[in-house]
C-alpha cells in the first residue's frame, strides 16, 4: 500500500517527528489497523456529500480580464 511507503525522505520525517511532537507512537501496524476501516466506498459516498456543486466556490486573485464572472 502506498500510503506506508517509507522510503519517502518526508514521509520518514512525519513518521519521526510527530510521535515526539504529539507524545503518541505508533507501529505501522496500528496505523494500519485504523486506517482499513476506510473503503473506496466510503470515501467515495463522503466525497460526494462534501463536494457537491452547490457547495463549492471559486475564488480569482488579482485582474484577469479572459475570465468572464457571472452575476
Amino acid at each position: 500500500m502506498n500510503s506506508f511507503r517509507i522510503d519517502d525522505p518526508y514521509r520518514q520525517g512525519v513518521r519521526y517527528a510527530f510521535p515526539h511532537l504529539y507524545s503518541k507512537e505508533m507501529s505501522l501496524e496500528e496505523k494500519r489497523v485504523l486506517i482499513e476501516p476506510f473503503t473506496a466506498e466510503k470515501i467515495l459516498k463522503v466525497a460526494e456529500k462534501v463536494f457537491e456543486p452547490k457547495n463549492l466556490n471559486l475564488i480569482l486573485v488579482g485582474p484577469s480580464p479572459s475570465v468572464k464572472i457571472p452575476t
